[in-house]
C-alpha cells in the first residue's frame, strides 16, 4: 500500500500543508503527520475524502506510488451539480465569515469560547 506515500507526496503537489489537511479533514496535525509516517492508516471514509481532495481514484491512492507510476484515471470534469455545489458551498463559506465576524464584534467572550479571535 502506498498511501502514506502518496498522501505526502499529492500534498505537496498541491501546495498544502499537514496543517492544512488536518483544518479541511477535521483532524489533528499529529493524525496527518502519523498517516504520511505509515504509523497509521486513515479510516475508509477519510481515505475517499484525500483522494476525492486530491482528485485521484481511491485505487490509486491505496495501491499506485503516483509519485513513480502516475495515476490511471483520466480527470474527470465537473459536472454541473457539482459546480452548483461549490457555488453552494462558497456562499455558506462566506455566510459563515460574516456570522463569525458579527459574534467577534458583538460578544468577545463568546467569540473566544468558539475560538474565533
Amino acid at each position: 500500500m502506498y498511501i502514506n506515500k502518496n498522501l505526502k507526496y499529492l500534498r505537496n503537489m498541491k501546495g498544502v500543508t499537514q496543517d492544512q489537511v488536518a483544518e479541511i479533514f477535521g483532524k489533528q496535525k499529529a493524525a496527518i503527520s502519523a498517516y504520511e509516517k505509515g504509523k497509521n492508516i486513515p479510516p475508509v471514509d477519510v481515505l475517499i475524502k484525500l483522494a476525492q481532495f486530491f482528485e485521484v481514484s481511491l485505487d490509486d491512492f491505496v495501491f499506485r506510488d503516483i509519485e513513480k507510476e502516475g495515476t490511471s484515471a483520466v480527470p474527470v470534469k465537473p459536472t454541473p451539480e457539482d459546480e452548483a455545489l461549490t457555488a453552494l458551498l462558497a456562499r455558506m463559506e462566506k455566510r459563515v465569515a460574516m456570522l463569525e465576524g458579527k459574534i467577534r464584534e458583538r460578544d468577545v467572550e463568546l467569540a473566544r469560547e468558539l475560538g474565533l479571535e
